[in-house]
């Protein structure tokens, strides 16, 4: 039975925010992005990227890297993690200088060191949350939020010819995951009879690949921009323009990665699932996802 998103609304205590920026650091930094969807590094924001590798980790970052729940995502998962991540390092070392200097490599669950310094560990964290946040030289995605768009990819590729019922099973997921539900819409052995099919598989596959280089780059750019830094510094966390920039970066990262960008309606749609209107510095998903829309179909950036 399709549950309303009103119904949905009122039964469940909504999280009350997807991708939060967490607390750490020094000063606010401002991103430039071109009209093609490139980025453009300026010198505050190179200058405030070397002064938090000095800085070191946070206490929280520090936590936790050594808490035991915390580290390589689960076996479903971590595969598409590491691809993702090194997709994400070899544009980077390609780069030309200028057009994204500075920019850390990544690493997953381990940070990398990339010539200047240490690098950005991406950790997994075994909790239901749907959640994905970033700090100074960490970035942190729930399995959780994992799980959501492993069950959402499914579901598109099972229901691609039918609008409707996508709409209803993507309900049913988010309403599952929001009420720590132990039910799965589409559970492992659904998963494997569809396996056997190459275009079941391949498209689910590609679809939760690119919604997860999504969210990593989209924390990545929080890292990257300083954003975690300028709250711990005073600034507003409800800055709705950090992610914006976030999405910008993460937009123009995926293809330059060479990655499909459709992921990126999959993490809105499960995004507009649970707040619509956006919360605490986050806008609504419709404006955020007409952003990545623009850039997705601006001239491709400059390598």
């Amino acid at each position: 039975m399709k549950i309303s998103r009103s119904n949905l609304v009122r039964s469940i205590l909504l999280l009350s925010s997807f991708m939060v920026v967490a607390a750490c650091g020094v000063t606010p930094v401002q991103s430039q992005q071109s009209e093609s969807g490139a980025l453009v590094s300026n010198s505050r924001q190179s200058e405030s990227f070397s002064a938090a590798r000095l800085a070191g980790l946070s206490d929280d970052e520090l936590e936790l890297r050594s808490d035991p729940a915390c580290g390589l995502a689960d076996v479903r998962f971590e595969g598409v993690i590491v691809e993702v991540i090194d997709k994400f390092n070899e544009f980077v070392a390609r780069s030309a200088e200028g057009v994204l200097d500075h920019i850390p490599l990544a690493g997953h669950p381990d940070a990398p060191e990339d010539g200047d310094g240490p690098g950005i560990s991406a950790l997994v964290c075994d909790d239901s949350l749907i959640s994905a946040y970033a700090y100074n030289r960490t970035v942190v995605v729930s399995e959780g939020l994992l799980a959501v768009l492993w069950q959402a990819a499914w579901a598109s590729a099972l229901y691609s010819d039918d609008p409707e019922a996508l709409d209803m099973a993507l309900d049913d997921i988010v309403y599952y995951a929001l009420t720590d539900s132990s039910d799965d819409l589409i559970t492992k052995e659904d998963i494997d009879g569809l396996s056997k099919s190459g275009d079941f598989s391949r498209i689910a596959g590609d679809l939760f690949s690119s919604a997860v280089a999504f969210v990593i780059y989209h924390e990545l750019g929080h890292s990257y921009m300083g954003h975690a830094l300028s709250v711990a510094d005073g600034g507003a966390p409800e800055d709705s323009t950090h992610e914006i920039e976030a999405d910008i970066f993460a937009a123009s990262s995926i293809k330059r990665a060479g990655l499909s960008i459709d992921g990126a309606d999959l993490v809105f749609s499960i995004l507009d699932r649970i707040n619509p209107e956006g919360s605490f510095g986050h806008p609504s998903s419709l404006k955020r996802a007409s952003v990545v829309e623009r850039v997705a179909h601006a001239a491709p950036p400059d390598q």
